[in-house]
């Protein structure tokens, strides 16, 4: 098979896996059947396998390796295996599957072209299917569902402007996309923490375009020092905002009802606290190895830790997650400080949006595949500056053989 053959694939394939929850929405507003997921999510894999003739590049293989043996530990260190064995099943959905793909070399241009596409198709199942049943739905997770859903076409479709504003049809149909998914996001939504995936999509948007260093710190220390002014008088500004709006349009804002009256009540965490201290305490009854993978959500009823660096200390401990801090940091820096947009910082930034500000509040890293493309693109670029086998802003994902 060509090499421009086989990238053109791969990049499709890594398309409509990051798309998944766009997609299975789609096919769910047809015919709702059971395990979707895992169904479309099995098939780009077994694909995925047939085009790469099931090759797997060494990083591939380590990376999962340590993982399972990390799972493996927590075998011998838990009584109960309800949740390690269902982070097992996730971790093979969203994390195994996102690493084979990414392993191979993809282009990032196609890639977003594919995601554009479908965030389109969402788009009309969303006015169409979603929105209406949002007036007679209850169920704030339905609505944060679909929030962090949009939010993967949002990214998709500023991230890659560059590459389709020159063609005025695609730009019509992007536009009109983010439009419509934008309304829904602010206006209908009630998902706080979708928002703060979007403030940081656009802080990285802005830091992207500056050359200098030193404006770009600049930048980062006056942002800070503004977050902490805001979040000091948070009700006051928020009230402003929204008493103008309702003023101004007749009209209510969902998110911002419901975040004013958890501040009135004195719970803006809705009872992230409690699980946070929870969450320390047993750190601190294993503070070097950690407790184990699902012993939190054992003595909780299931419920996880809303934050990923406490469940990284409950499960595995300081050992263990120091090195994965570091690796998160080390990406984190390496995305603010390139000032050259390659392919790879382009892959890692659209990654680290749509993972870590998500799991700074809410869900579990285990079944986030967004997560585990970045950690994978992390070690990539450490592996990769170790090695000086390419430069800095220019390595490439790409450990198969051809």
């Amino acid at each position: 098979m060509e090499i421009e053959k086989k990238i053109k694939l791969n990049s499709l394939l890594l398309g409509l896996y990051i798309s998944m929850s766009m997609l299975t929405k789609v096919i769910t507003s047809i015919y709702s059947f059971e395990n979707n997921i895992l169904l479309v999510t099995g098939l780009i894999f077994f694909v995925s396998l047939g085009i790469n003739k099931l090759k797997m590049s060494p990083i591939f293989v380590v990376f999962n390796f340590l993982v399972l043996i990390l799972i493996l530990l927590s075998y011998y260190r838990i009584t109960d295996f309800t949740y390690l064995f269902n982070y097992l099943y996730k971790y093979l959905i969203y994390g195994l599957v996102a690493t084979y793909l990414i392993s191979f070399k993809s282009n990032f241009p196609f890639v977003m072209k594919v995601v554009n596409t479908i965030f389109f198709i969402f788009t009309i199942v969303l006015v169409l299917v979603y929105i209406p049943m949002i007036k007679t739905s209850t169920n704030l997770d339905f609505t944060m569902d679909l929030s962090y859903t949009s939010m993967i076409g949002i990214c998709s479709v500023l991230l890659s402007y560059k590459y389709y504003k020159k063609n005025k049809k695609v730009l019509l149909v992007n536009i009109l996309s983010l439009i419509i998914n934008m309304w829904y996001l602010l206006i209908l939504s009630n998902n706080r923490g979708a928002l703060f995936t979007l403030l940081v999509l656009c802080f990285l948007l802005i830091v992207s375009n500056i050359k200098r260093i030193t404006t770009k710190i600049l930048l980062i220390t006056s942002s800070i020092i503004a977050s902490l002014i805001v979040i000091n008088n948070l009700e006051y500004y928020l009230t402003k905002i929204y008493s103008f709006y309702l003023t101004s349009f007749n009209s209510r804002i969902n998110w911002l009802e419901r975040f004013l009256y958890q501040i009135r009540k004195d719970d803006i965490m809705t009872g992230r606290d409690s699980l946070y201290k929870d969450a320390y305490s047993i750190f601190v009854d294993n503070p070097f190895f950690g407790s184990g993978v699902g012993f939190f959500e054992l003595s909780h009823n299931g419920q996880y830790t809303h934050n990923f660096l406490l469940q990284f200390l409950v499960e595995f401990g300081i050992v263990f997650s120091g090195f994965l801090f570091l690796v998160i940091i080390v990406g984190l820096v390496y995305i603010v400080k390139s000032s050259e947009l390659t392919e790879s910082t382009n892959f890692m930034r659209y990654f680290f949006i749509l993972s870590i500000p998500r799991l700074l509040i809410s869900s579990t890293y285990w079944e986030l595949q967004f997560f585990w493309l970045y950690l994978f693109l992390c070690l990539v670029f450490i592996i990769r500056r170790l090695l000086k086998k390419q430069k800095l802003l220019d390595f490439e994902v790409n450990y198969a053989n051809d």
